[in-house]
């Protein structure tokens, strides 16, 4: 694969670099909407803050080999997963939420919790402005008044989302042990 500069600050090796041992090289089509994703990427690290892409593109062996999911946008050139250079990922997710970008953005999702990464994906008929969080391998959806509830300085998650979060932790563990 020749490396490109795709935008300003990011290349054709920032979106698709991996430390599986497999070819990762996208098709034509995943390239093209590596084009388009750049270009979302761009007016977040612009207008939100700098941030470093963990994960881009994915072959169908190294979505295997990190554990995403069957139908991840990542193996069509549709999402990434960034790091925040300078604050937290949760702080991170909620200046986009709260910005005019979101109208744009796909699906987001807070991964701060678990992975330390804010997932963006590019926007399609059936998923536009959607934010979400991780908890436990599942994304759920953020409530109105879960996604409006002040963020405190630092980045913390607002107390709503940690009741929720805690409650579904929770639940998680009552019908675990009730499996047993």
């Amino acid at each position: 694969m020749v490396d490109y500069q795709i935008s300003e600050h990011f290349s054709l090796n920032d979106l698709t670099k991996t430390s599986q041992p497999f070819d990762n090289t996208p098709n034509v089509f995943a390239e093209q909407n590596l084009k388009s994703l750049a270009a979302l990427l761009e007016r977040i690290y612009s207008q939100i803050g700098p941030f470093v892409v963990t994960s881009g593109y994915r072959s169908s062996a190294v979505n295997d080999a990190v554990g995403g999911a069957e139908g991840s946008y990542h193996l069509q050139g549709m999402a990434a997963d960034i790091k925040p250079l300078y604050e937290s990922a949760d702080s991170f997710f909620f200046k986009i939420v709260r910005s005019p970008i979101f109208s744009d953005v796909g699906e987001l999702i807070n991964e701060a919790a678990e992975q330390g990464v804010v997932h963006v994906s590019l926007p399609t008929a059936a998923k536009r402005s959607q934010a979400m969080y991780l908890m436990g391998g599942r994304s759920y959806r953020y409530t109105e008044d879960q996604l409006n509830a002040p963020t405190p300085q630092g980045g913390q998650l607002p107390m709503a989302t940690i009741f929720t979060v805690v409650g579904a932790i929770l639940l998680a563990l009552i019908l675990r042990m009730g499996k047993k």
